[in-house]
Protein backbone atom coordinates (compact mmCIF):
# COMPACT_ATOMS: atom_id res chain seq x y z
CA UNK A 1 0.00 0.00 0.00
CA UNK A 2 1.43 3.39 -0.99
CA UNK A 3 2.08 5.84 1.86
CA UNK A 4 -0.40 8.69 1.96
CA UNK A 5 0.51 12.38 2.05
CA UNK A 6 0.47 13.75 5.56
CA UNK A 7 -0.33 17.38 4.78
CA UNK A 8 -2.77 19.34 2.67
CA UNK A 9 -2.26 22.72 1.01
CA UNK A 10 -5.39 24.76 1.70
CA UNK A 11 -6.53 28.12 0.34
CA UNK A 12 -8.81 29.69 2.96
CA UNK A 13 -11.91 31.69 2.04
CA UNK A 14 -10.50 35.14 2.62
CA UNK A 15 -10.22 37.23 -0.55
CA UNK A 16 -7.20 39.21 0.59
CA UNK A 17 -3.78 39.44 -1.05
CA UNK A 18 -2.12 39.17 2.36
CA UNK A 19 -3.32 35.56 2.72
CA UNK A 20 -3.43 34.68 -0.96
CA UNK A 21 -1.29 31.56 -0.64
CA UNK A 22 -1.76 27.94 0.43
CA UNK A 23 -1.50 27.10 4.12
CA UNK A 24 -0.34 23.70 5.32
CA UNK A 25 -2.64 21.57 7.48
CA UNK A 26 -2.09 18.15 8.98
CA UNK A 27 -4.43 15.40 7.69
CA UNK A 28 -5.80 13.37 10.63
CA UNK A 29 -5.83 9.61 10.14
CA UNK A 30 -9.65 9.48 10.10
CA UNK A 31 -9.72 11.95 7.18
CA UNK A 32 -6.97 10.38 5.07
CA UNK A 33 -9.42 8.87 2.58
CA UNK A 34 -11.59 11.98 2.32
CA UNK A 35 -8.98 14.71 1.89
CA UNK A 36 -8.26 15.12 -1.82
CA UNK A 37 -7.37 18.04 -4.07
CA UNK A 38 -10.57 19.91 -4.92
CA UNK A 39 -12.59 19.24 -1.76
CA UNK A 40 -13.73 21.95 0.63
CA UNK A 41 -12.58 21.61 4.24
CA UNK A 42 -13.05 23.31 7.59
CA UNK A 43 -9.78 24.46 9.16
CA UNK A 44 -8.61 26.52 12.16
CA UNK A 45 -7.25 29.90 11.13
CA UNK A 46 -6.01 32.06 13.97
CA UNK A 47 -8.83 32.20 16.49
CA UNK A 48 -11.44 31.36 13.86
CA UNK A 49 -12.62 28.38 11.88
CA UNK A 50 -12.77 28.95 8.12
CA UNK A 51 -13.75 27.00 5.07
CA UNK A 52 -11.15 26.47 2.39
CA UNK A 53 -10.19 24.49 -0.70
CA UNK A 54 -7.58 21.74 -0.79
CA UNK A 55 -5.35 22.52 -3.79
CA UNK A 56 -2.61 19.94 -3.19
CA UNK A 57 -1.18 17.19 -0.97
CA UNK A 58 2.43 17.07 0.26
CA UNK A 59 4.54 14.78 2.42
CA UNK A 60 6.20 17.55 4.42
CA UNK A 61 5.02 20.93 5.67
CA UNK A 62 7.14 24.03 5.19
CA UNK A 63 6.46 25.25 8.74
CA UNK A 64 6.24 23.79 12.23
CA UNK A 65 3.26 23.73 14.57
CA UNK A 66 0.88 22.72 11.79
CA UNK A 67 -2.78 22.49 12.81
CA UNK A 68 -5.10 19.65 11.73
CA UNK A 69 -7.99 19.79 9.29
CA UNK A 70 -11.22 19.77 11.30
CA UNK A 71 -13.68 18.35 8.75
CA UNK A 72 -14.23 17.59 5.08
CA UNK A 73 -17.35 19.29 3.70
CA UNK A 74 -17.91 17.19 0.55
CA UNK A 75 -17.71 13.48 -0.16
CA UNK A 76 -16.13 14.04 -3.57
CA UNK A 77 -14.03 16.91 -4.96
CA UNK A 78 -16.06 19.80 -6.36
CA UNK A 79 -13.08 20.98 -8.38
CA UNK A 80 -11.47 18.56 -10.83
CA UNK A 81 -7.73 18.80 -11.66
CA UNK A 82 -8.29 20.61 -14.96
CA UNK A 83 -10.52 23.22 -13.25
CA UNK A 84 -7.94 23.71 -10.52
CA UNK A 85 -5.28 24.29 -13.17
CA UNK A 86 -7.57 26.79 -14.90
CA UNK A 87 -8.20 28.59 -11.60
CA UNK A 88 -4.47 29.00 -10.98
CA UNK A 89 -4.00 30.47 -14.45
CA UNK A 90 -6.95 32.86 -14.04
CA UNK A 91 -5.67 34.09 -10.67
CA UNK A 92 -2.32 35.02 -12.24
CA UNK A 93 -3.73 36.40 -15.50
CA UNK A 94 -6.44 38.53 -13.86
CA UNK A 95 -4.32 39.38 -10.80
CA UNK A 96 -6.91 38.30 -8.23
CA UNK A 97 -6.80 35.96 -5.21
CA UNK A 98 -7.03 32.29 -6.09
CA UNK A 99 -9.91 31.76 -3.67
CA UNK A 100 -11.94 34.41 -5.54
CA UNK A 101 -11.66 32.34 -8.71
CA UNK A 102 -12.58 29.13 -6.89
CA UNK A 103 -15.61 30.80 -5.31
CA UNK A 104 -16.78 31.99 -8.73
CA UNK A 105 -16.70 28.38 -9.94
CA UNK A 106 -18.87 27.18 -7.05
CA UNK A 107 -20.89 29.90 -5.25
CA UNK A 108 -21.73 29.42 -1.58
CA UNK A 109 -25.02 27.67 -1.03
CA UNK A 110 -24.38 24.88 -3.50
CA UNK A 111 -25.85 21.63 -2.23
CA UNK A 112 -24.79 18.08 -2.90
CA UNK A 113 -26.82 16.63 -5.77
CA UNK A 114 -29.80 14.46 -4.95
CA UNK A 115 -29.38 10.74 -5.40
CA UNK A 116 -31.87 8.17 -6.65
CA UNK A 117 -32.08 4.44 -7.12
CA UNK A 118 -31.07 3.00 -10.50
CA UNK A 119 -31.18 -0.53 -11.82
CA UNK A 120 -28.87 -2.42 -14.15
CA UNK A 121 -28.78 -5.81 -15.81
CA UNK A 122 -26.33 -8.28 -14.32
CA UNK A 123 -23.37 -8.41 -16.78
CA UNK A 124 -23.24 -12.22 -16.81
CA UNK A 125 -26.93 -12.79 -17.61
CA UNK A 126 -27.38 -15.28 -20.43
CA UNK A 127 -29.71 -15.37 -23.42
CA UNK A 128 -31.30 -18.51 -22.03
CA UNK A 129 -32.13 -16.76 -18.76
CA UNK A 130 -33.71 -13.85 -20.63
CA UNK A 131 -35.76 -16.21 -22.79
CA UNK A 132 -37.00 -18.15 -19.76
CA UNK A 133 -38.10 -15.01 -17.92
CA UNK A 134 -39.93 -13.64 -20.96
CA UNK A 135 -41.88 -16.88 -21.24
CA UNK A 136 -42.88 -17.13 -17.57
CA UNK A 137 -43.27 -13.45 -16.64
CA UNK A 138 -43.78 -11.05 -19.57
CA UNK A 139 -43.55 -7.88 -17.45
CA UNK A 140 -40.23 -9.00 -15.99
CA UNK A 141 -39.09 -9.87 -19.50
CA UNK A 142 -39.95 -6.37 -20.70
CA UNK A 143 -37.83 -4.86 -17.91
CA UNK A 144 -34.90 -7.08 -18.90
CA UNK A 145 -35.27 -6.14 -22.57
CA UNK A 146 -35.21 -2.43 -21.72
CA UNK A 147 -32.10 -2.75 -19.56
CA UNK A 148 -30.39 -4.92 -22.18
CA UNK A 149 -30.89 -2.22 -24.81
CA UNK A 150 -30.33 0.95 -22.77
CA UNK A 151 -28.13 -0.07 -19.84
CA UNK A 152 -28.63 1.57 -16.45
CA UNK A 153 -31.79 3.60 -15.87
CA UNK A 154 -33.61 5.12 -12.87
CA UNK A 155 -36.02 2.63 -11.30
CA UNK A 156 -39.03 4.87 -11.87
CA UNK A 157 -38.21 5.34 -15.54
CA UNK A 158 -37.77 1.61 -16.14
CA UNK A 159 -41.09 0.77 -14.48
CA UNK A 160 -42.85 3.47 -16.50
CA UNK A 161 -41.39 2.24 -19.81
CA UNK A 162 -42.21 -1.39 -18.98
CA UNK A 163 -45.66 -0.51 -17.58
CA UNK A 164 -44.76 -2.70 -14.61
CA UNK A 165 -44.79 -2.32 -10.82
CA UNK A 166 -42.08 -2.75 -8.22
CA UNK A 167 -43.05 -6.37 -7.58
CA UNK A 168 -41.75 -7.33 -11.02
CA UNK A 169 -38.48 -5.52 -10.43
CA UNK A 170 -38.12 -6.99 -6.93
CA UNK A 171 -38.54 -10.50 -8.35
CA UNK A 172 -35.71 -9.85 -10.87
CA UNK A 173 -33.46 -8.59 -8.08
CA UNK A 174 -34.20 -11.68 -5.98
CA UNK A 175 -33.35 -13.89 -8.98
CA UNK A 176 -30.02 -12.11 -9.30
CA UNK A 177 -30.74 -10.90 -12.85
CA UNK A 178 -30.91 -7.20 -11.94
CA UNK A 179 -29.05 -5.21 -9.30
CA UNK A 180 -29.91 -1.86 -7.75
CA UNK A 181 -27.52 1.00 -7.00
CA UNK A 182 -27.66 4.69 -6.15
CA UNK A 183 -26.26 7.53 -8.22
CA UNK A 184 -26.85 11.20 -8.89
CA UNK A 185 -30.43 11.92 -9.81
CA UNK A 186 -31.02 12.39 -13.51
CA UNK A 187 -32.55 15.67 -14.64
CA UNK A 188 -35.98 15.06 -16.09
CA UNK A 189 -35.98 16.26 -19.68
CA UNK A 190 -39.01 16.82 -21.78
CA UNK A 191 -38.84 16.09 -25.46
CA UNK A 192 -37.26 19.02 -27.26
CA UNK A 193 -37.91 20.10 -30.81
CA UNK A 194 -34.59 21.57 -31.84
CA UNK A 195 -34.01 23.73 -34.86
CA UNK A 196 -32.36 22.06 -37.84
CA UNK A 197 -29.25 23.87 -39.12
CA UNK A 198 -29.71 25.56 -42.51
CA UNK A 199 -27.68 24.72 -45.58
CA UNK A 200 -24.56 26.86 -45.68
CA UNK A 201 -23.92 29.29 -48.48
CA UNK A 202 -20.81 28.71 -50.63
CA UNK A 203 -18.95 31.42 -48.71
CA UNK A 204 -19.94 29.93 -45.34
CA UNK A 205 -18.91 26.46 -46.54
CA UNK A 206 -15.48 27.79 -47.51
CA UNK A 207 -15.05 29.31 -44.03
CA UNK A 208 -16.23 26.11 -42.28
CA UNK A 209 -13.84 23.99 -44.32
CA UNK A 210 -10.96 26.10 -43.04
CA UNK A 211 -12.12 26.07 -39.42
CA UNK A 212 -13.25 22.48 -38.95
CA UNK A 213 -9.75 21.06 -39.35
CA UNK A 214 -8.82 22.73 -36.06
CA UNK A 215 -11.92 21.63 -34.16
CA UNK A 216 -11.41 17.86 -33.90
CA UNK A 217 -8.99 17.04 -32.45
CA UNK A 218 -8.93 20.48 -30.84
CA UNK A 219 -6.00 22.69 -31.81
CA UNK A 220 -5.23 26.27 -30.85
CA UNK A 221 -5.93 28.65 -33.71
CA UNK A 222 -7.37 32.15 -34.10
CA UNK A 223 -9.89 32.96 -36.83
CA UNK A 224 -11.35 36.39 -37.54
CA UNK A 225 -14.72 36.42 -39.32
CA UNK A 226 -15.35 39.69 -41.11
CA UNK A 227 -18.79 40.44 -42.50
CA UNK A 228 -21.66 42.86 -42.35
CA UNK A 229 -24.66 42.28 -40.07
CA UNK A 230 -26.75 39.38 -41.39
CA UNK A 231 -23.94 37.85 -43.46
CA UNK A 232 -24.09 34.55 -41.54
CA UNK A 233 -21.24 34.75 -39.03
CA UNK A 234 -23.34 33.44 -36.12
CA UNK A 235 -24.26 30.34 -38.11
CA UNK A 236 -20.55 29.57 -38.40
CA UNK A 237 -20.30 29.75 -34.61
CA UNK A 238 -23.32 27.48 -34.21
CA UNK A 239 -22.11 24.81 -36.60
CA UNK A 240 -18.56 24.94 -35.21
CA UNK A 241 -20.00 24.33 -31.74
CA UNK A 242 -22.19 21.51 -33.03
CA UNK A 243 -19.23 19.67 -34.55
CA UNK A 244 -17.18 20.19 -31.40
CA UNK A 245 -19.95 18.78 -29.20
CA UNK A 246 -20.54 15.83 -31.51
CA UNK A 247 -16.91 14.87 -30.91
CA UNK A 248 -17.47 14.90 -27.13
CA UNK A 249 -16.02 18.31 -26.32
CA UNK A 250 -17.53 21.53 -24.99
CA UNK A 251 -17.47 25.12 -26.16
CA UNK A 252 -17.62 28.62 -24.68
CA UNK A 253 -19.18 31.61 -26.46
CA UNK A 254 -18.27 35.05 -25.11
CA UNK A 255 -20.56 38.04 -25.60
CA UNK A 256 -19.18 41.59 -25.28
CA UNK A 257 -22.22 42.89 -23.36
CA UNK A 258 -24.80 41.31 -21.03
CA UNK A 259 -27.49 43.29 -22.88
CA UNK A 260 -26.79 41.23 -26.02
CA UNK A 261 -27.39 37.85 -24.37
CA UNK A 262 -31.19 37.70 -24.59
CA UNK A 263 -31.42 37.63 -28.38
CA UNK A 264 -28.27 35.61 -29.06
CA UNK A 265 -28.85 33.04 -26.31
CA UNK A 266 -32.30 32.36 -27.73
CA UNK A 267 -30.67 31.29 -30.98
CA UNK A 268 -28.35 28.92 -29.13
CA UNK A 269 -31.29 27.48 -27.15
CA UNK A 270 -33.21 26.78 -30.36
CA UNK A 271 -30.24 24.85 -31.73
CA UNK A 272 -28.85 23.08 -28.62
CA UNK A 273 -31.71 23.08 -26.11
CA UNK A 274 -30.93 22.47 -22.44
CA UNK A 275 -27.27 21.87 -23.12
CA UNK A 276 -26.84 25.66 -23.13
CA UNK A 277 -25.80 27.27 -19.82
CA UNK A 278 -25.57 31.03 -19.34
CA UNK A 279 -23.24 32.67 -16.81
CA UNK A 280 -22.68 36.38 -16.26
CA UNK A 281 -22.27 38.86 -13.41
CA UNK A 282 -25.95 39.82 -13.51
CA UNK A 283 -27.15 36.42 -12.26
CA UNK A 284 -28.25 35.92 -8.68
CA UNK A 285 -26.63 33.21 -6.55
CA UNK A 286 -29.73 31.03 -6.98
CA UNK A 287 -29.53 31.39 -10.77
CA UNK A 288 -25.84 30.51 -10.75
CA UNK A 289 -26.50 27.41 -8.65
CA UNK A 290 -29.32 26.32 -10.97
CA UNK A 291 -26.96 26.67 -13.94
CA UNK A 292 -24.21 24.66 -12.26
CA UNK A 293 -26.66 21.88 -11.37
Amino acid sequence: MEPRAGYAQVVVEIADRKVDRPFHYHIPSQLQEAVKPGVRVLVPFGHRQLEGYVIGLVDQAEVTGVKPILAVLEEEPLIQPELLQLARWMAVYYMCPLVTVLQSFFPRGRKNPAREQWCSLRPSVTVEELRAVRKRAPKQGTILDILAKVGSLPVGQVLKLAEADRRSLKALVEKGLVFLHEQEAAVALEEELLEEPPRLTPEQSRVMAEIQGKLVPPQYEVFLLHGVTGSGKTEIYLQSLARTMEAGYQGIVLFPEISLTTHLVERFYRRFGRRVAVLHSGLSVAERLATLD
